[in-house]
């Protein structure tokens, strides 16, 4: 799909409606109707399909950040102060990355209406 923007310009370079270029033909009146349910419905799957692409990926980052902190902690001697300190740290790095993540995902389901 593209953007917006472009869209706009090649409906105003062309003359014809931004339902005319997503359907790759000119419409009549009492198609209109039935050609711009038809845009919308494939605009908003391929919405959904970005979502879901979206949301595997920060998916995928809570797992690798989960393990990287996992291997971290359990690799990690413990001796002193300085060491507890790093055990600290990336403790509080994986929790906070997790939940940046977490509102990423719960901010774009929002914007989508989900």
């Amino acid at each position: 799909m593209p953007p917006a923007e472009s869209l706009i310009l090649l409906s105003d370079i062309y003359g014809i409606s931004i339902n005319e270029i997503l359907a790759g033909k000119r419409v009549e009146m009492d198609e209109l109707k039935e050609v711009a349910d038809e845009n919308m419905t494939k605009v908003l799957g391929e919405l959904e399909g970005d979502y879901k692409k979206f949301e595997k990926r920060m998916i995928v980052i809570l797992i690798i950040n989960a393990i990287l902190a996992i291997s971290i902690i359990t690799l990690m001697p413990l001796k002193n102060a300085k060491d507890v300190a790093i055990f600290v740290m990336v403790l509080a790095m994986a929790f906070l990355s997790n939940v940046v993540n977490m509102v990423a995902v719960g901010a774009k389901k929002e914007s989508l209406g989900k």
